[in-house]
């Protein structure tokens, strides 16, 4: 073999390792477009002031609210004028037990309303909005976490890790080329507090 023929050989496998590491690269899964950032909420209390941010939840008797300005705060809902959130969140009262398998139909679902001491839940979909007063809350939670503690995921499903790829090309008297792969992976069973 001429050494022009060899050099257009080992010209042909960097290129073919080069590629085969980009589409690894491109079809990892932590390659993904960004998720559209939720409407803020609001909360507005007696005095007119008025608190733009996200609701995180009412558990324990407290409700959390993180704002971009002031972090994260805790409210006591009896004394808010008003709360509206964007997003959804169940509602569990204060008597509920919760287990697998019963929870669908008895736990409200749906974008919240807090005024005067009441918490309206309004589910959409054409179905009326359900009230409950502040002081039956038992548990306010977003409504993804709430599937997720009662869910059955399958063995594909809420994995986190890592992968790594690396090529070495070696050109000398001998020429040598070496692919390295390592992939960790992890799957914690989240745990809810608030069950």
């Amino acid at each position: 073999m001429k050494f022009s023929d060899r050099a257009q050989v080992s010209a042909a496998r960097q290129r073919a390792a080069i590629a085969s590491l980009l589409l690894v690269f491109l079809a990892a899964p932590g390659v993904r477009s960004q998720a559209s950032k939720p409407e803020p909420d609001t909360v507005v209390f007696p005095n007119g002031e008025k608190l733009i941010g996200h609701f995180e939840g009412f558990i324990g008797g407290s409700a959390k609210f993180k704002s971009d300005t002031m972090g994260e705060i805790t409210i006591d809902l009896s004394k808010v004028q008003e709360l509206r959130t964007s997003q959804r969140y169940a509602v569990i009262k204060k008597d509920v037990k919760l287990a697998r398998g019963d929870k669908d139909g008895m736990i409200p679902l749906g974008t919240l309303t807090v005024t005067s001491k009441t918490v309206q839940v309004d589910s959409g979909a054409g179905k009326p909005s359900e009230t409950i007063a502040v002081g039956d809350l038992g548990n306010v939670v977003d409504e993804a976490s709430f599937h997720k503690a009662f869910g059955h995921p399958n063995i594909f499903q809420d994995w986190g890790g890592e992968a790594s790829v690396g090529v070495s090309l070696v050109e000398a008297t001998q020429n040598s080329v070496s692919f390295n792969t390592s992939i960790a992976l992890l799957r914690a069973i989240p745990t809810a507090g608030w069950l």
